[in-house]
């Protein structure tokens, strides 16, 4: 063995040893990446897809999506001269991932679709549903991050029935769990608590904390969504204990952010600020970069909703670095349009359209179909605030159609709500009273604690109506 594969070998066996001492493995990286560049430029192809397997853990936990890409299509390349369909699934899979991460759901989708298409050449049949059950649950993930509800859903169902036949009840818990999250995002409550129900006895009967904390993450995130903030808080509080119970400091992170949701929502800004410092803590100790990111972000959240835009900035500018940094289009997209709402906030318009436009953009190119959505409907604020009716009305009646497209109930009803408001202003009372109508039919259904305020403003519209009808 000469001494550049001695080099590469000794790197290999030193992340392998402890791939979350991140710590160790950073100072490192200047050589690791030494070894890499040989690595790539040798015929070893078995070399090559031992490193990668190695390394990519430590370039996820860090963020280096990038440079996990590169890392992952070499291995990918490695995998398909060897022959070697099994670890090509693999490959795909790592490659998959880093599109995923960096705001490329389409061609997650299509590695995936890959590796399924593989799935019949294993020779090894044994654990075929338990492989396919996962790759189908990571495609429903990816069209649910695109917006297509009803797409998410049949794989997800596919995944379940996949899952069942492996008798393995966590694959099983996993399917549920996807299953569970995309009836909420289409806004269907009733169909997500019943998942819950089944996720939560699954857990219960195999007395499994991280599931059971899981299950109660996402019953709380159902009570949040209502309104009903005691009982997420209680839930999140248990959930926190099953975490901690098992030392999932990834879990207690997460559940530190979403009390900090709560507090938030109450105007507890210095409560949300202390749970977001104590989340923080946690995911640096992890040496996770891109929770690391989402928290500056969430800071950034959290000065907007306390009145204080200028100190937001601050926290969105260097959460928009670190994605930029990562190649993160999704949360770069996000960050541009939160810089925008600052700068809206602030009544500098022009900034805030620049921002909005780019954002736009962004997220048009990353297919987040739902953030583009929600763009085109703060688009329309602006172009209210600007005096701007018709361009409002048309930027309205975009993201009405957009959410239509996905199936985002809640968003379109409050898209509906504004787009309302502006009609009724220019005098367009039916075209206001059918959208108020249909906005207070959904909240019905999910039991909205604005419904009753909304209904009134309906029936002020009705009687509106009936007076202009009764003058000619």
């Amino acid at each position: 063995m000469n001494s550049r594969k001695r080099h590469a070998r000794y790197y290999i066996t030193s992340v392998q040893a402890n791939p979350q001492d991140w710590q160790r493995i950073d100072a490192e990286l200047g050589q690791i990446r030494h070894a890499w560049e040989w690595i790539f430029a040798s015929a070893d192809q078995k070399l090559v897809r031992d490193y990668v397997e190695a390394v990519f853990p430590y370039l996820q936990l860090r963020g280096l999506w990038r440079e996990a890409l590169a890392w992952a299509e070499r291995e990918l390349l490695a995998t398909r001269i060897d022959q070697d369909k099994s670890a090509e699934i693999s490959s795909l899979l790592r490659v998959g991932d880093a599109y995923d991460q960096l705001g490329h759901q389409q061609q997650l989708i299509e590695h995936y679709e890959q590796a399924c298409a593989l799935l019949p050449l294993l020779h090894s049949k044994q654990h075929r549903p338990q492989v396919e059950s996962m790759i189908v649950s990571r495609l429903g993930m990816a069209y649910l991050k695109k917006g297509d509800s009803a797409k998410a859903l049949e794989y997800y169902h596919r995944s379940l029935d996949l899952a069942r036949q492996t008798k393995n009840w966590r694959t099983e818990f996993v399917a549920m769990m996807s299953t569970e999250k995309a009836y909420r995002r289409m806004g269907k409550p009733r169909q997500a608590q019943t998942w819950q129900r089944r996720m939560i006895n699954l857990a219960r009967k195999h007395r499994d904390h991280e599931y059971l904390a899981l299950t109660l993450m996402a019953a709380g995130n159902s009570s949040f969504d209502a309104g009903n903030f005691r009982k997420a808080r209680e839930q999140y509080q248990e959930a926190l204990e099953h975490a901690r119970a098992v030392g999932d400091k990834d879990l207690e992170a997460y559940f530190f952010d979403s009390l900090a949701g709560i507090a938030q929502t109450e105007g507890d800004f210095a409560k949300v600020a202390e749970l977001h410092e104590q989340a923080l803590s946690l995911v640096r100790s992890m040496g996770d970069k891109v929770h690391e990111s989402d928290l500056l972000g969430a800071l950034g959240d959290v000065f907007m909703q306390a009145g204080e835009p200028e100190r937001a900035i601050q926290y969105f500018e260097q959460n928009l670095a670190v994605a930029r940094e990562v190649g993160n289009r999704a949360v770069e997209g996000g960050r541009l349009a939160s810089l925008g709402q600052a700068y809206h906030r602030l009544g500098k318009f022009e900034i805030a359209a620049q921002y909005y436009e780019e954002a736009l953009r962004v997220n048009r190119e990353a297919g987040e179909r739902q953030i583009e959505a929600r763009l085109l409907g703060v688009m329309g604020d602006l172009a209210d605030d600007l005096g701007q009716a018709h361009e409002a009305i048309e930027f309205y009646g975009q993201a009405l159609s957009l959410t239509q497209e996905i199936s985002d109930e809640r968003l379109g009803a409050d898209i509906r709500w504004n787009l309302a408001l502006v009609l009724d202003r220019q005098g367009s009372l039916t075209r206001a009273h059918e959208l108020i109508k249909n906005v207070v039919s959904y909240e019905r259904t999910v039991d909205d604690p604005d419904t009753q305020k909304h209904a009134d403003y309906l029936a002020e519209l009705g009687r509106r109506r009936k007076q202009r009808e009764m003058l000619g």
